[in-house]
């Protein structure tokens, strides 16, 4: 895989910087290019069709890949199809190699979102429900700022909590016993800075810490999945996402879904990250569709997902 990160553009700010970002983006896009096609040994002529991220995202960010899809696909006039970011979480699972069955419920979670969806086909898809502050993976990077962990924590924080016990500290579970699909991650934030300001006074380890965090965070989660599954009737799971690399939450995916006979789907590891080809297969799957945006090139970045 040819990759390409920003991570040590953006760990002294403790988060993403959105100017940062897109002038990054800007500097690497090219180069990026061209390794891709040596490692692949494709040519241009090979390439059928180009797929590019149109929302959500960073407005400038997704305005430099979309220049220069856009100049690419006009260049050598090849189709170009716009792609929402999420749908391409929601199929990153297959690129496991193993097929995604539908109709299916999928979690996508990650530092910018949390959303659970009754997904019909690779473009049909219902939102059920989704957090209404605080992403989920956003709480783990802001708790493992706070601890020095650097940006972005999910790895670090992931392989601290191995070592705890998640049963040394009772947080809340915001939301897990409310009627519908909603989230809510803020109050759990909030009490875990608090539990974090009296740690000075007392022997509360980190590695318990972090356990009882990703615990608290893990069975909203499952449980929000498992009302999901049980009010559609589906026999398919599908999670998605950076924070389904967790070892927790695939720990208990992996068992919920053994126990009660469901298919889970779910990305290997070094696929539950934004990656390029996530975009390509829902940029595929979308064209077989019939869905096409025109040579005049009419496609546009929105930085929102309505």
């Amino acid at each position: 895989m040819v990759s390409q990160d920003q991570e040590e553009f953006h760990k002294e700010y403790g988060g993403v910087v959105p100017e940062i970002a897109s002038r990054v983006h800007l500097e690497v896009i090219n180069p990026l290019f061209k390794r891709l096609m040596e490692k692949t040994r494709l040519s241009v002529d090979e390439i059928s069709l180009v797929a590019v991220t149109s929302h959500p995202g960073l407005l400038g960010s997704l305005l430099i890949g979309m220049t220069f899809a856009k100049t690419f696909s006009l260049v050598y006039k090849k189709p170009l199809i716009g792609v929402n970011h999420l749908v391409g979480h929601l199929l990153a699972p297959a690129l496991s190699g193993e097929a995604i069955e539908y109709p299916n419920v999928s979690l996508i979670v990650s530092g910018g979102h949390t959303e659970l969806l009754h997904v019909k086909s690779p473009n049909e898809f219902t939102l059920l429900g989704a957090t209404r502050d605080d992403a989920a993976g956003e709480v783990i990077d802001k708790l493992g700022r706070v601890l020095g962990l650097g940006f972005p924590a999910g790895a670090r924080m992931d392989e601290i909590a191995r070592k705890g016990n998640p049963e040394i500290l009772k947080l809340p579970r915001p939301m897990i016993n409310s009627d519908g699909f909603e989230f809510s991650f803020s109050g759990l934030k909030t009490a875990a800075v608090l539990v974090l300001d009296r740690k000075r006074r007392t022997k509360l380890r980190q590695k318990d810490f972090i356990a009882s965090l990703e615990a608290a965070i893990v069975d909203v989660l499952i449980a929000k999945l498992k009302k999901a599954v049980k009010s559609t009737g589906v026999e398919e799971v599908n999670v998605a996402g950076g924070v389904s690399a967790n070892t927790l939450l695939r720990q208990r995916l992996y068992e919920w879904c053994d126990r009660d006979k469901l298919k889970l789907s779910i990305p290997p590891i070094e696929y539950c990250m934004d990656n390029g080809a996530m975009i390509a297969l829902a940029g595929y799957h979308s064209y077989l569709s019939g869905n096409r945006d025109n040579m005049s090139l009419d496609c546009v970045a929105v930085a929102d997902w309505e």
